[in-house]
Formats: C-alpha cells, sequence, structure tokens
C-alpha cells in the first residue's frame, strides 16, 4: 500500500509503492520550488542539475538494497526449506538405526557433519552476496562523488568568469 502526502505546492511527494520515499519526484519537486531562484554569479540550474543526479543516485542504490535484501530472503527461505527436508530425512535415518546405540551415534555424527558443512556453504554464500551488493553499491557512490566535484569545479569556474565581469 503506497501512502502519499501532498506537498503546500500541490505535487506529491512519499512513496513509489515500495515503501521507500521516491527520492527522484522528492529532488523534482525541490528544483520547481527555486528554479526560479535567482542569484548574480551563483548557477542554480547546475546546483539543481546536481542535486537532481545526486537524488537518482540515492534511487539507484536503494533500488539495489531492495534486490539484495529480496535475494538474501530468498535464499533464506531455501536454506530453511532445505533444513526441514535434511530434518525430516534424520528422522528416517535414526528409525532405520533402531536401538542400536553405535548405529544412531554414527547416524548423529555423520548428520552433523553435512548440516555444519552446509551452514557454512550457506553462510559464504550469503557472504558473497553482500560482498558483491556492497562493492557495487560503493562504486555508484564513488562514481556519483567524482561526478559532483566536477560539477562543483565546473560550477566555482563558472562564478568566478561571472564575478570578473
Amino acid at each position: 500500500m503506497a501512502s502519499t502526502t501532498q506537498s503546500k505546492q500541490g505535487g506529491q511527494t512519499g512513496t513509489g509503492g515500495n515503501g521507500y520515499t521516491d527520492f527522484t519526484k522528492f529532488g523534482e519537486q525541490a528544483f520547481k520550488n527555486f528554479q526560479n531562484f535567482k542569484v548574480p554569479g551563483f548557477d542554480t540550474e547546475g546546483l539543481m542539475s546536481s542535486h537532481r543526479h545526486n537524488m537518482e543516485t540515492l534511487a539507484e542504490l536503494q533500488k539495489a538494497a531492495t534486490e539484495t535484501a529480496r535475494a538474501f530472503g530468498q535464499l533464506q527461505s531455501q536454506f530453511a526449506r532445505q533444513a526441514m527436508e535434511d530434518a525430516a530425512a534424520f528422522s528416517r535415518t535414526m528409525m532405520q538405526a533402531g536401538t542400536n546405540a553405535e548405529g544412531q551415534a554414527e547416524v548423529q555424527s555423520s548428520s552433523m557433519k553435512q548440516a555444519m558443512k552446509r551452514a557454512t556453504e550457506q553462510g559464504q554464500e550469503l557472504s558473497e552476496i553482500f560482498n558483491k551488493s556492497q562493492q557495487s553499491m560503493a562504486k555508484i557512490c564513488s562514481s556519483r562523488m567524482s561526478e559532483c566535484m566536477d560539477e562543483c569545479s565546473s560550477m566555482a569556474k563558472k562564478a568566478a568568469k561571472t564575478a570578473k565581469r
């Protein structure tokens, strides 16, 4: 269920149906609010463009985080299903071992070894997904920060030229 709120200027801000703030729409509304704001030597258009790119980057990061959370959830569901199947198989094997203490100990030892191996593999799989996601999001942030520095430098040069006139 998507919630939205009406802003004083008549635009909507809120969620894009996913429960998270839609930063792109928020940036567009901010741009509209400051579009007529003029200060001599200040590149309002450049600042708003930079801000819009920042909001687009936030939306991209939000999407990547949501996809990672979804992948984690799917894997955890798969792991839980596998654990239930393993528990059922263990119960069947224990029943077949009967009352033989040596047979039961062997079944328990083998089952524990398999469970520990599987848990380690699952932990590594989740860790790999998290690390790939973190690296991807760090690249997105780094790229945007570099672009932003270039934009700020360009705006400063533009302001310096305007001030010399």
